[in-house]
């Protein structure tokens, strides 16, 4: 066996494109190469790379455990928090009175709107409340309030229930029995009557209907 190894080592030594590499061991045995230090560092070199990439690879699967089971418990803890956030359960006779009160009282605060376009003082800015769409109408009530029609307490309301009531104009959502009984209090206050709303007069220089379309919330 060790003239074999030795035999391949003289072929290899012999070599012309090996030199650089075989010049520090020419003259020497195949077993005195093998217990050179050279030889010896260079196997601790490789053992000492090796024990480095255990280590590594030991840290890296740790790591991907701990993160599988944080993510884990996420899970877990949102699932346990499911049943406190379900929708409200109740009866259709409920769903619809809900809706019926909801939609009725939003009409009427519409209609109040409306009325408080109509009886500004000056055609200019009546015709550019007529060409106004009505879909949604945060966009008319941002209008009134930026050309002095509604004071900024009132304003604020009826934004907040246009806002609101838009999860729930199409009906297929429970509305809130909270949210249904704030609507009807806000139409019972503003009422259409002759006197009310008032007939005012816009400030100096009214908005434009694309200033009122840039300030609207989408």
């Amino acid at each position: 066996m060790l003239d074999w190894a030795s035999d391949a080592w003289t072929w290899f030594t012999a070599a012309s494109s090996w030199a650089w590499f075989t010049a520090p061991f020419q003259g020497q045995s195949w077993w005195d190469i093998i217990n050179s230090p050279v030889v010896g560092a260079g196997v601790g070199i490789l053992l000492a790379q090796r024990v480095g990439q255990v280590a590594k690879e030991r840290i890296d699967a740790e790591e991907a455990k701990q993160e599988a089971e944080r993510q884990e418990n996420l899970f877990d803890d949102t699932a346990t928090v499911e049943p406190v956030v379900a929708r409200e359960i109740v009866s259709d006779a409920e769903r619809a009175d809900r809706f019926r009160r909801g939609s009725t009282s939003i009409r009427k605060l519409k209609m109040y709107i409306d009325a408080v376009a109509d009886r500004v003082k000056d055609g200019r800015t009546k015709r550019k409340y007529d060409n106004i769409g009505r879909k949604d109408y945060r966009v008319i009530t941002s209008a009134l309030e930026a050309d002095g029609g509604l004071r900024q307490p009132v304003f604020k309301v009826f934004m907040s229930a246009f806002e609101d009531w838009r999860s729930y104009s199409n009906g297929q959502s429970v509305v809130p029995q909270e949210l249904a009984s704030r609507l009807e209090r806000m139409a019972g206050e503003y009422q259409i009557t002759e006197h009310r709303p008032k007939s005012w007069t816009p400030k100096s220089k009214p908005t434009t209907t694309a200033q009122v379309a840039e300030a609207t919330p989408s």
